[in-house]
């Protein structure tokens, strides 16, 4: 790799990378959209010295150019252009006089009006935080950011650096944070750069033949698909027990494969079935940190590949998840291409009901998180539903000490909760199957739990009949479409 070299700071209209200049796309396009809202949010027991947490979000403002950063366009080209001085904007709530019933739902309200809370890209501020004052000793503190800004990578950052930052200027010392090594829009620069030529054409062929003739993926919803979609979400969530999580971890071990091959197959096999399609893709994010003076820069890094998913002639699992693991090791080997970049070289029809080339995505969330802590106050994270959608359905999968999280995002366009639960379940039932029996074809795979196969086979086929023996069977279906 060239070196990135760290461009003047007097220089501060850089080129946007790949991956802001989509979503600096979807915002013009868009611009009422708040799918690229992230919100955090955690409650604070203690003395809180509100002095110090201002001042240390001014400070972490300071270290890191890209959160006073705004986009501009000039001469047909969006550039990003860093605010020389700032402060993070802060607002402060006093719900102390709340009755004490009424201060989760209250919580609750506000966060659902957070996540749908406007950003404007060119002139107003990317990052917001809210104190809410509960009593003398309990506070909630709501972060929100755009995405064009910060990744989920840097959300952790975020919450380390507030942290150590917190706890030093609590004490009336100065924070000491090791100095950054590079910015964000040195990044950018570099990614462009350094993608050209032989390594570019290199990338884009691979892909090109990887996705040709690559079909949608129709899934069964709840509603019809509309031209234009809303960013309207909302989550369903299930708890894998660890002995299945283990028995899948070993059988990666035995296939060669790892967890994330073996999670994201069963997947596949459970879209399938939903969809009846055996050729699809299912989009995935990696963190596209490839480099050490990346880790602890905030910005928005992550990038997507595109899975595509071939059923075809009912193999065995374990023959399936070797297909897929040889894949998957494959999209690694080219994962240096931006998402933003594949679409515009394939140049997918232009759908506002759908996102370009894959329309669900799988995640396995493995790495240890950075939990909110502050010493001198105990922390606890604050739940709040995820009520905006990016996609028509995301997997979101969190490996803990008890087994697996499943979180299902989606779209309030396409999917009741109900509907978004009974996935998870039967995702759940898939995987027993597999780790019970994994030499079995794919079509021998159960994803119907026992109640659900009694009612298809026995309880929904004994009503009576009650159909007229005077009408034809053309007859008959034309009474029930009438009805």
């Amino acid at each position: 790799m060239s070196e990135l070299v760290p461009q003047p700071p007097e220089d501060n209209a850089r080129p946007l990378s790949f991956a802001q200049n989509r979503l600096w796309f979807l915002n013009q396009l868009q611009p009422e959209s708040a799918a690229y809202h992230a919100l955090d949010a955690v409650r604070l027991h203690g003395l809180l010295n509100v002095r110090a947490l201002v001042k240390s979000l001014n400070h972490i403002m300071s270290r890191h150019d890209v959160l006073r950063t705004r986009f501009v366009e000039r001469d047909g080209e969006v550039l990003q252009v860093v605010t020389a001085n700032a402060d993070w904007p802060v607002s402060c709530l006093d719900w102390s006089e709340l009755p004490n019933d009424q201060r989760n739902s209250e919580i609750r309200r506000f966060a659902d009006q957070e996540q749908h809370t406007g950003f404007s890209l060119e002139s107003g501020s990317l990052i917001n935080a809210t104190v809410i004052r509960l009593g003398p000793e309990d506070h909630v503190l709501f972060l929100r950011i755009h995405h064009i800004v910060a990744d989920g990578w840097s959300i952790g950052i975020l919450r380390q650096e507030l942290e150590l930052c917190y706890e030093s200027l609590s004490a009336g010392r100065q924070p000491d944070l090791p100095a950054l090594p590079c910015q964000y829009a040195d990044f950018a620069a570099w990614q462009r750069s350094w993608l050209t030529g032989p390594r570019l054409a290199g990338h884009l062929e691979y892909w090109r033949q990887r996705l040709r003739n690559l079909p949608p993926l129709n899934l069964m919803t709840d509603r019809p698909v509309s031209v234009v979609r809303s960013d309207r979400g909302g989550s369903a969530v299930r708890e894998i027990p660890l002995t299945l999580f283990k028995t899948i971890t070993s059988l990666s071990r035995q296939t060669r494969t790892t967890p994330f091959m073996v999670l994201l197959a069963a997947f596949q096999i459970l879209l399938a079935r939903y969809s009846g399609q055996t050729d699809f893709a299912v989009g995935t994010p990696i963190a596209n940190r490839g480099r050490k003076e990346w880790e602890g820069l905030m910005g928005f890094f992550v990038n997507s590949l595109v899975m595509r998913a071939e059923l075809r002639g009912d193999p065995g699992f374990i023959q399936y998840v070797e297909q897929v693991r040889d894949l998957a090791l494959e999209a690694y080997s080219h994962q240096d291409l931006p998402f933003e970049m594949l679409v515009q070289e394939l140049a997918p029809e232009r759908d506002l009901g759908r996102n370009p080339l894959f329309q669900v995505t799988f995640g396995l969330h493995n790495l240890p998180s950075v939990s909110w802590q502050m010493s001198s106050l105990k922390t606890v994270p604050v739940d709040f539903e995820i009520t905006t959608s990016r996609f028509d359905l995301e997997l979101n999968l969190w490996q803990h000490a008890d087994g697996l999280r499943l979180v299902a995002f989606f779209s309030k366009d396409l999917f009741e909760h109900e509907t978004a639960a009974r996935i998870l379940q039967h995702y759940e039932r898939l995987l027993q199957g597999i780790a019970a029996t994994p030499d079995r074809r794919l079509s021998e795979l159960s994803m119907l739990t026992d109640t659900q196969r009694r009612n298809v086979l026995s309880k929904w086929n004994l009503l009576p009949a009650r159909t007229p023996v005077t009408s034809c069977l053309h007859q008959l279906f034309q009474q029930q479409a009438a009805r």
